[in-house]
């Protein structure tokens, strides 16, 4: 009996491109809700925004999503305390002191909402799983496989 063929290099396309369709949607997601809550002109946040998925040498291994540093604070929140200095104003040359003070910043959960809501993993786990699953006929045809 032959050995079945898999088209391994088959498999890793449409896993990338499974993975790009769905770091598609978490990125447009994530974009949406930086504009619900009104971080649009957070420093370039929306633009610094990239969703792109990670291959290994045959498998998709996750998606990732990077974007600066600033928008990782605004998910988490602040809750610290500044200290006390002195500022100087150029223009009039003088000098001004800030006190110790509380500075807190709700937190936005605009990533972990955008990761939950927009639809990227129940797509992943319906187009993984097609996909291995075809590879999992080909690797078995013509064998009687017993489950007991």
């Amino acid at each position: 009996m032959a050995a079945p063929n898999v088209d391994y290099k088959k498999i890793k396309r449409q896993e990338k491109k499974a993975g790009q369709v769905a770091s598609k949607m978490i990125q447009t997601k994530i974009h949406s809700l930086l504009m619900q809550y009104g971080l649009v002109d957070s420093g370039g946040l929306e633009k610094s925004v990239k969703s792109e998925p990670k291959m290994g040498d045959l498998r998709l291994f996750g998606i990732i999503t990077r974007m600066e540093r600033h928008g990782y604070i605004l998910q988490h929140g602040i809750n610290t305390k500044r200290t006390g200095h002195v500022r100087e104003l150029k223009k009039t040359n003088s000098f001004y002191s800030v006190r110790e003070h509380t500075y807190m910043l709700q937190n936005k959960p605009f990533i972990t909402e955008g990761l939950e809501n927009s639809g990227a993993f129940e797509y992943l786990v319906d187009a993984l799983g097609k996909i291995r699953m075809e590879e999992v006929i080909l690797s078995f045809k013509g064998v009687n496989i017993i489950v007991e």
